[in-house]
């Protein structure tokens, strides 16, 4: 099932901006050397414990979406999702429940 097109406006403080502009590069950076879409949106998530204890948070699939720095204010970004753009299980969750044997 394909969604709808969307684009949002986000605005943050200058504080918060500076780290979503760090993630904005290491996305784009990821998508010039792997050719794959770093930035999403992940849902649901799942809580589970590894064999180790620690408690593993992932979520099920992945809306990869497409980010840009907002063209006339300052500190504000456009995230956006098109009809072309992936919705994907999450390989790394699935990989978590293969190896701790766990059904899904």
């Amino acid at each position: 099932m394909r969604q709808s097109a969307w684009e949002i406006d986000v605005h943050f403080t200058p504080e918060k901006a500076a780290l979503f502009q760090n993630i904005y590069f290491e996305s784009k950076n990821g998508q010039k050397l792997r050719g794959q879409h770093t930035f999403g949106f992940g849902f649901p998530l799942v809580f589970d414990t590894d064999t180790e204890g620690y408690v593993v948070t992932a979520p099920i699939f992945v809306w990869y979406l497409s980010v840009r720095p907002h063209p006339n204010r300052h500190d504000s970004w456009i995230i956006s999702f098109d009809e072309n753009s992936p919705i994907a299980v999450n390989e790394y969750f699935v990989a978590h429940c293969q190896q701790n044997t766990i059904w899904i």
